[in-house]
């Protein structure tokens, strides 16, 4: 059927090429067995067109040579929960095409190298897509949030993201680009991991420790925010700004759990890392040491910034 593959939207130069005749379409259209999507398309249903079908309108609307953008490509691979309330469309930098108001189209150097050679609408490779995104960013956040939701979702990895970096001459956010990368590599995949990474564990030296590592719990798998290795201690991130009491229970349970097997549970939240890292690392610390191990804290320069300059009241002098 005309329109399968492509969510029921189908173009003028698709119909013709199919042998269907102006007067067919207008049939179609007087009935209203089918609607005008955008000029020269047309959807081949009534109602209100899905999120899918919009993006194949969009791109059929642009011409032969033209793809999702990286904000729709990064909706249609998952990244993103919702599609941009203003579709994007790239094609080639020798094309011209007339503005449309509600769907921005951006002419792109290496067209053919930054689209994907068989996705489905078109759409661009994702590393294409992601630093695209990330480049139109205004604040470091943004960048952030990013480049983990895309590889926490699995759409993609730290080590394709870096070949992509290193491919571009020119890149902005390059820096943080390849800071944060690095990160990833070591096993961080949410905001506050990193902020625990760059806050508190490498600034006061804590013990190495293995972020996300996989256990069998059962006949599950659970995943251990921080694991110190040879230790028995694990560190809890929770990230959300709400505990309903389901949530406080699932915690419960989950630390219950990590007490069974002989180990202890440490839990941080968004505040205690913002709020006071170096509070964080010395009780970390403290409850090493209690297991045995001697791990005082490495004072930082924010422990400094306490009492005057005298260093926090729980962290050493280095």
């Amino acid at each position: 059927m005309i329109g399968d593959g492509q969510d029921g939207v189908v173009s003028r130069r698709q119909l013709s090429a199919a042998g269907v005749s102006r007067a067919r379409v207008r049939a179609h259209l007087d009935a209203g067995r089918w609607q005008r999507a955008r000029p020269g398309v047309y959807a081949t249903f009534t109602g209100p067109l899905p999120p899918r079908a919009r993006v194949w309108a969009a791109i059929l609307a642009t011409g032969p040579e033209a793809a999702a953008g990286p904000l729709t490509t990064l909706w249609l691979a998952g990244v993103l929960d919702r599609p941009p309330s203003r579709l994007d469309v790239v094609i080639p930098e020798r094309r011209r095409v007339r503005p449309c108001v509600d769907v921005a189209v951006r002419r792109r150097c290496g067209f053919a190298e930054a689209v994907h050679p068989v996705a489905s609408p078109p759409r661009m490779r994702l590393e294409e897509a992601l630093l695209d995104a990330c480049a139109v960013q205004q604040r470091p956040e943004a960048v952030v949030d990013l480049v983990l939701r895309a590889v926490q979702r699995r759409t993609t990895t730290a080590a394709r993201v870096t070949a992509a970096v290193h491919v571009r001459s020119r890149l902005t956010w390059r820096a943080l680009l390849l800071d944060l990368l690095s990160d990833v590599e070591e096993g961080v995949l949410s905001a506050l991991e990193r902020r625990w990474l760059r806050d508190v564990a490498r600034p006061h030296r804590l013990p190495a420790a293995r972020l996300n590592a996989a256990e069998a719990d059962g006949r599950r798998r659970v995943y251990r925010d921080v694991r110190f290795e040879g230790w028995p201690l694990v560190v809890e991130l929770d990230g959300r700004t709400a505990h309903p009491d389901e949530e406080r229970f699932r915690d419960r349970r989950r630390d219950n759990r990590v007490t069974v097997t002989g180990r202890r549970t440490l839990r941080y939240g968004w505040h205690d890392l913002v709020q006071d890292p170096c509070a964080v690392a010395a009780e970390v610390a403290a409850v090493l040491r209690l297991l045995g191990r001697p791990a005082d804290p490495v004072r930082c320069g924010r422990c400094a910034e306490h009492r005057g300059g005298q260093g926090h009241p729980d962290v050493p002098r280095s």
